[in-house]
C-alpha cells in the first residue's frame, strides 16, 4: 500500500471532525470565563490562558482540554495552590485534587477531562518559579512556529510513536512528549522529514536544535527547549524507546503498512505454550513478583526500571545467563519475567568427615564416597582425601536461581519501595511452569509479549 493512502486511512481515524472542535473550543471559553469570573469575586489579578494540543491544533480525537491561571511572580506558593484550586473549583465543581510539582485540579465538563493548573506569570523561562511556568511559553512558540498545513503531520506522528509504543514522556514509557513531537514536525517540515532523520541521521547522543545554542547533555536524544536552551525536551527518551523509533522509521520508510500506527496484539499464549517455546530453546523461566507499592507511576516507574537493570547483572553474577527480560506492572504486583540459559547450576562444595581415627566411621565415609555421591551414582568430583586429620571430599551442589533470588534479593538495591517490600517479605519467586502458569493467571497478555518478542509494526 501506498504511503498516501496508508495515511489517508489513519486521519480519518483520529483527526476530529468540526463538531468535535467546536465543542471542545466552547467548553474552554466557558471554563475560562468561568475561571475569569471566579478572580473577579475573589479579588484576584490573574490571567487564564488555554495550553495544550487543543490551543496549539494538534489535537487527536478526544481531546483533553488543558487551562492554566497565571498568578503575578511575587505571590507567595501557598496562596498560589490554594487560590488555584478554589478558582478551580468554583469554574468545573469538585473535580479531583491532583500533584505535578504543585497541585491542580483534574475534572470532567460535557464529556471532556480537564485540567486546571496554576502557574506563575513570568517574562521569560529565566525567571522560572515552578516546573509548568514554562507551559504558557511552550504553547506559544508552537502556534507561532508549526504552520496550519503541518498540524496533520503532528497528529500522523503521534499516533505512529503510539502505533509503536515510544509516545508518552512519562516514566512508564520512557519516550516523546506531545511537545516533543511538535518541535520534530517543526525542525524537519513533516511527519516523513521526522522519519527520514530518525532513519539516515540520528545516533545515540544525537543534538537537535531549531534556534542554536544550547546546554550540553548526555542523554539518548537531545533537543534543546527552543524557549529555554538549558532544558533537554528530549531528556525523557530511553535508548530503548529512540532506538524503537529509529527502527519503526526505517521499516516503515521502506514499507508504509497500517500496522505501525494500529498494531495487532500479539497472539494468545497459554501455559503449555509458553513451556513448549522455552523447551524447544533449552531455557528456563523465572519470575520475580514483588507487591505493588502504593505510589504514583512516575514514582514507582523509575524503580522498575532499575531493577530490571540491576537484576540480570545480579543473576549473571551468580552464574545464571539471562536472555531475556520482560517486565510487567499489575494493580497487584509488578513483575519481572527472566527467561534464563538454566535454572539451576552445580557447584563443588568441600564436604567434611570423620577424624581419620574414627573407626568404623571413617571407613564407612571412604567407602561411600569412593563409590558413589550419596545418591547411588558415581562420584565424579574426586576421591576422598584427607585434610587436617580429617578425610574430606568434594561433591556437586545443585543451585537454584529462585533460591538465589530469595536469599540476595534484598542486597540487590532496586529501589525504595520496591526495596522495602523485598525487606519486608512482600515477594514472591517461582521457576519453570509455576514461574510461567502464575504470569498466565495474572496478566496473559504479558506472557505473550515474553514468547512474541516481536516489534508491534511486525505482528
Amino acid at each position: 500500500m501506498r504511503a498516501e493512502d496508508v495515511e489517508r486511512d489513519v486521519l480519518s481515524r483520529i483527526k476530529p471532525g468540526p463538531e468535535e472542535i467546536e465543542r471542545a473550543l466552547a467548553v474552554a471559553e466557558k471554563i475560562k470565563e468561568g475561571l475569569l469570573e471566579a478572580a473577579r469575586e475573589m479579588g484576584l489579578d490573574v490571567d487564564v490562558m488555554l495550553v495544550g494540543s487543543l490551543a496549539k491544533g494538534t489535537f487527536m480525537r478526544g481531546v483533553d482540554i488543558d487551562v492554566f491561571i497565571l498568578f503575578p511572580p511575587e505571590t507567595p506558593r501557598d496562596v498560589l495552590e490554594k487560590s488555584g484550586l478554589e478558582m478551580a473549583r468554583r469554574a468545573i465543581g469538585m473535580g479531583e485534587e491532583r500533584y505535578a510539582e504543585h497541585p491542580y485540579l483534574h475534572g470532567e465538563v460535557d464529556g471532556f477531562e480537564i485540567d486546571i493548573v496554576p502557574c506563575y506569570r513570568i517574562p521569560s523561562p529565566s525567571f522560572l518559579k515552578s516546573a509548568v511556568d514554562r507551559t504558557p511559553f511552550h504553547t506559544r512558540f508552537v502556534i507561532d512556529h508549526l504552520r496550519e498545513d503541518r498540524r496533520d503531520d503532528v497528529l500522523l506522528l503521534k499516533q505512529f510513536m503510539k502505533g509503536v509504543g515510544v509516545y508518552g514522556a512519562e516514566a512508564k514509557v520512557g519516550g516523546f512528549s506531545g511537545y516533543l513531537v511538535e518541535l520534530l514536525v517543526i525542525k524537519y517540515g513533516s511527519f516523513h522529514g521526522v522519519l527520514e532523520a530518525a532513519a539516515k541521521e540520528w545516533r545515540p547522543g544525537t543534538k537537535i536544535e531549531i534556534q542554536g545554542g544550547g546546554a550540553r547533555f548526555e542523554d539518548p536524544l537531545v533537543f534543546i527547549d527552543p524557549v529555554d536552551p538549558k532544558r533537554n525536551v528530549a531528556s525523557p527518551v530511553s535508548l530503548e524507546s529512540l532506538g524503537r523509533f529509529m527502527a519503526a522509521a526505517m521499516d516503515y520508510l521502506k514499507s508504509p503498512d497500517i500496522r505501525f500506527f494500529f498494531p495487532n496484539p500479539p497472539p494468545t499464549v497459554n501455559t503449555d505454550q509458553a513451556m513448549d517455546f522455552l523447551s524447544e530453546r533449552g531455557t528456563g523461566a523465572l519470575l520475580v513478583l514483588i507487591e505493588r507499592p502504593d505510589v504514583v507511576d512516575d514514582t514507582l516507574y523509575p524503580q522498575v526500571n532499575r531493577a530490571r537493570r540491576n537484576i540480570p547483572g545480579r543473576l549473571e553474577e551468580e552464574g545464571f545467563p539471562v536472555i531475556h527480560t520482560h517486565r510487567f506492572v499489575t494493580e497487584k504486583w509488578v513483575g519481572f519475567l527472566f527467561e534464563l540459559g538454566r535454572e539451576r547450576r552445580e557447584r563443588v562444595k568441600k564436604h567434611h568427615g570423620p577424624p581419620v581415627w574414627s573407626h568404623p566411621h571413617a571407613e564407612r565415609f571412604v567407602e561411600k564416597w569412593r563409590e558413589s555421591d550419596g545418591g547411588g551414582e558415581k562420584n565424579s568430583w574426586g576421591e576422598p582425601y584427607t585434610e587436617a586429620g580429617r578425610w574430606v571430599v568434594e561433591i556437586p551442589q545443585h543451585v537454584e536461581a529462585a533460591r538465589v533470588v530469595k536469599k540476595r534479593a534484598r542486597e540487590w538495591g532496586l529501589g525504595k519501595h520496591l526495596s522495602q517490600h523485598v525487606e519486608e517479605g512482600r515477594f514472591v519467586v517461582l521457576a519453570g511452569r509455576d514461574a510461567v502458569d502464575m504470569v498466565f493467571r495474572e496478566s496473559p497478555v504479558d506472557l505473550a509479549l515474553f514468547v512474541d518478542r516481536r516489534p508491534p509494526w511486525r505482528r
